[in-house]
């Protein structure tokens, strides 16, 4: 289940960091100077590299946020009944 969470994550970090990539290279390619297109490459590759990397984390923190708050909130009915 963890490992599947996992290469979920992964897959949706990859893809969110795609669009990130693509969007930083193209408002940083239009920026003047003689090197704007090398490190808009640069900068896109980092962000679709930490998005690959974090994006399973955050789908685990999101879920255990997600089951988290309805056992909270269950857990405090409880409390004042």
């Amino acid at each position: 289940m963890l490992t599947t969470l996992l290469w979920l994550g992964s897959v949706l970090g990859m893809i969110a960091g795609v669009f990130h990539a693509v969007n930083i290279f193209r408002c940083q390619a239009e920026l003047p100077g003689p090197d704007a297109r090398q490190i808009a490459i640069y900068r896109a590759v980092w962000a679709f590299a930490l998005w690959s990397l974090f994006g399973a984390y955050l789908l685990i923190l999101w879920i255990v946020g997600a089951l988290a708050k309805p056992l909270s909130e269950l857990s405090k009915r409880r409390r004042a009944a």
